[in-house]
């Protein structure tokens, strides 16, 4: 399943994504300034550049350890570069 559609600015604050997304497209979160928290399922093989590009707000839970090689380089986060809690379990 692929995400790759631009929600803008709204006033979403949290995003947790269905274990079946796999693709994350160029931009697809940029300048969404309300979003805190999004949790990127380990199923996310490839994650594009500027995909959290000028959110401010937001930390990034990833379940899988490290970034694979799908994801593009460092592009991926930044603008500012965004803390990431890798290997994140839900409760």
């Amino acid at each position: 399943m692929l995400l790759t559609v631009d929600i803008g600015n709204t006033n979403i604050k949290a995003i947790n994504l269905p274990k079946t997304i796999t693709y994350i497209g160029v931009s697809a979160f940029e300048s969404c300034t309300t979003i805190e928290k999004i949790i990127i399922p380990i199923a996310v093989t490839t994650l594009r550049e500027y995909a959290f590009r000028h959110c401010k707000n937001l930390t990034i839970y990833c379940e899988i350890d490290k970034a694979p090689k799908g994801w593009t380089s460092s592009y991926w986060n930044v603008y500012p570069a965004r803390p990431v809690v890798w290997s994140y379990i839900e409760e």
